[in-house]
């Protein structure tokens, strides 16, 4: 069993490396030299190629928007940049990264990794293992602690819960590893000391945006219930309770029937089914994010209720068929997940270097609906369009 085991470890953590490493191919020579041209301070114009897209979504951050602990927030195009004798000098140091996942399901984190691996890949970085802790604190621990033993310059990682993962991260902190950290933050843990920064998208602007979609997607005088993720994750609890402020103050006319939490995303569909009963008269649900959008359609489905609409955070596949095909999801907000996954390897880099990371620096959202799939889909995947999708978003003409 041992053996086995041991097996099972050892392909565990060199297969990722071994995939980063098949895909070197796929960043375009073009770019490379264009940053061996000339040692100048000029921005990498990779960096630039990869950002232009979005950046017309750019909007403007509140000053009295911070992060979880109070942290200044600024948009990563300004603030996360590397020239090119910077690149040069990554590319010819050999450094390790590590990239301790909180989950790696669903289409959503497929993109986000794919940024993670393209980045790695241009800018010289070797990814010598990836986990998936699957949403369990005390799995993200003892994968810390696998990790480790690879001896990576950087851990890249999503903290799961602020509390447990004070302890999970510090045996790398003590152990001189730099943390570049997406969206959460241990529990008192010191920027610049503990960890290099945090890189994410724009949760302020995610709330607003949703709000607004209920709003003119939904109706301004309609019947809504909220299913919320119920876990203390700071980073959909702000955008959440953005949404609950925002109704209120800019559509008043909407009536709040219930407002329930789930833990696991594949009961909030059981938490729907019981609204629709207790209250006929919805119109329409909010929910955190796209795992728990799906069991909400499927309860309006169940019970036969074509009428009832969803907004939503973040996209997928089941998520786009359902939306283009005249499904019961109708909007939702999604951020730039290719390029945050970018993001968290420049704020790597930054440690690499010795440069102040930033304490936490954001991209855009997008609104997205039926009318701009396919846009949303190629510019926050940064993949083809899947057949099924690409089949529903031709029988709906789009």
């Amino acid at each position: 069993m041992k053996k086995i085991f041991l097996l099972l470890l050892v392909i565990v953590l060199i297969v990722p490396a071994a995939l980063t490493a098949s895909k070197k191919e796929a960043i375009e020579p073009a770019s490379e030299e264009a940053v061996d041209m000339e040692d100048g301070d000029e921005i990498d114009p990779w960096i630039l190629e990869v950002r232009e897209p979005y950046m017309k979504y750019l909007d403007s951050i509140p000053p009295s928007f911070r992060g979880p602990t109070g942290q200044k927030v600024t948009w990563s195009k300004d603030t996360l940049v590397l020239t090119r004798s910077e690149v040069r000098k990554i590319r010819a140091g050999n450094y390790k990264v590590a990239v301790v996942w909180h989950t790696l399901a669903g289409d959503y984190i497929a993109a986000w990794r794919k940024g993670i691996i393209d980045a790695c890949e241009y800018f010289g970085l070797e990814i010598v293992a990836e986990t998936d802790a699957g949403y369990d604190p005390g799995k993200q621990a003892s994968d810390v602690e696998t990790v480790m033993l690879l001896k990576p310059d950087v851990i890249i990682s999503v903290p799961i819960e602020p509390v447990t993962s004070a302890a999970a991260f510090r045996p790398a902190v003590d152990a001189g590893i730099k943390l570049s950290f997406v969206s959460n933050q241990p529990e008192g843990y010191v920027h610049g000391k503990d960890y290099i920064g945090i890189t994410t998208a724009n949760t302020h602007t995610r709330g607003l945006v949703a709000a607004d979609m209920i709003g003119n997607n939904i109706g301004k005088n309609s019947k809504i219930a909220l299913v919320t993720w119920g876990v203390d994750y700071w980073f959909t609890k702000y955008s959440d309770n953005l949404v609950r402020e925002t109704i209120k103050e800019k559509f008043p006319g909407i009536e709040v029937l219930a407002d329930e939490q789930f833990i696991e995303w594949e009961k909030a569909g059981d938490v729907a089914a019981a609204i629709i009963q207790r209250y006929p008269e919805i119109d329409g649900f909010y929910t955190t994010y796209v795992s728990s959008a799906l069991p909400i359609a499927s309860a309006i489905l169940d019970a036969g209720r074509s009428d009832i609409k969803v907004i939503t955070n973040d996209i997928d596949e089941p998520t786009m068929i359902n939306m283009v095909s005249g499904g019961s999801i109708v909007g939702a907000g999604e951020d730039m997940t290719y390029n945050i996954g970018v993001d968290a390897v420049i704020q790597a880099i930054y440690g690499i270097l010795g440069k102040d990371g930033q304490e936490y620096a954001v991209g855009p959202i997008m609104p997205v609906t039926k009318e701009n799939a396919r846009e949303a889909w190629g510019l926050t995947k940064r993949t083809p369009i899947p057949d099924m999708l690409e089949q529903a978003l031709k029988d709906a003409g789009l």
